[in-house]
């Protein structure tokens, strides 16, 4: 090594030896494909779903409707297995946004965000980017770890329920991946 300034110069001998085990190895452990978060909420969701009978509307932006409509119809006929009604609409069909006013309290009520009126459960699948509701829930900070092109990578999935973000009393089941594999074991969680 040569010191800038001086110019002085220095030699050292570097020795390379095997690893040794690491006294964090047993610590570390492989993270399940499916990260099962708020897994309580989850299941009062498809109980309570189960019981009103109300329906859960799997909404495809436009962008998806190729991509995953295979896996939306997958996750409609999942949802009717466990008891639960479903069915698949894009969000550009009438009757997905409410044309309604919302109910407002006083006179200079305001509402907060998400802006969405959205007035049925939803199940919302895909991954960073992929739908207007999944991105209205990344910004107001409503999932309990954003998506990243990182989080939660290829082959892995969330499953989650985040409660009333477009109306009120109405639940999103959120299956987050950013690909088939992932969404596919996230469905393979919700039915076991």
């Amino acid at each position: 090594v040569t010191e800038l300034v001086s110019g002085r110069q220095v030699e050292a001998p570097v020795s390379v030896v095997a690893a040794q085990s690491q006294s964090f190895a047993s610590a570390v452990r492989e993270l399940p494909a499916v990260d099962v978060q708020r897994a309580e909420l989850v299941r009062q969701f498809i109980a309570a779903r189960r019981k009103d009978g109300q329906p859960v509307v799997i909404v495809l932006d436009d962008s998806q409707a190729l991509t995953r409509q295979a896996l939306a119809q997958d996750a409609a006929k999942a949802l009717q297995q466990l008891g639960v009604k479903a069915e698949v609409r894009r969000a550009s069909q009438p009757g997905v946004f409410a044309n309604e006013e919302r109910v407002h309290l006083y006179s200079d009520w305001r509402d907060m965000n998400p802006a969405q009126h959205v007035p049925h459960h939803l199940a919302l699948l895909g991954g960073e980017g992929e739908s207007v509701l999944l991105e209205e829930l990344q910004e107001n900070q409503l999932l309990t770890r954003p998506l990243t092109a990182s989080y939660p990578g290829p082959g892995r999935s969330v499953l989650t329920v985040v409660r009333s973000p477009f109306a009120y009393n109405r639940d999103v089941l959120c299956l987050l991946g950013p690909d088939e594999k992932g969404i596919r074991a996230a469905l393979a969680a919700l039915t076991s």
